[in-house]
């Protein structure tokens, strides 16, 4: 019950931070500077660019079409995890 809890708190506290449809601007004063880019100019559907930013130990990939945050996905950064 304690773990379910404990990741409902994170869950939230990291789906509060989402901010879809900000600039690449918006979201560098939330994140820092982007640590790498995956794609850029990637297929029509996977959007424009994907970047990835470190923040508070995750790895935030944010997909931006049209020069606005589309979809972000965090994952935990770490040895393990990349």
């Amino acid at each position: 019950m304690k773990k379910l809890l404990a990741l409902a708190f994170v869950c939230s506290d990291l789906s509060a931070h989402a901010s879809i449809g900000e600039t690449k601007t918006q979201v560098e004063k939330r994140y820092g500077k982007p640590i790498k880019m995956e794609i850029e100019k990637a297929a029509d559907f996977l959007g424009d660019s994907i970047q990835v930013y470190q923040w508070k130990g995750y790895n935030i990939y944010v997909t931006y079409v049209g020069g606005r945050s589309e979809y972000e996905m965090q994952r935990i950064s770490g040895p393990a995890f990349g």
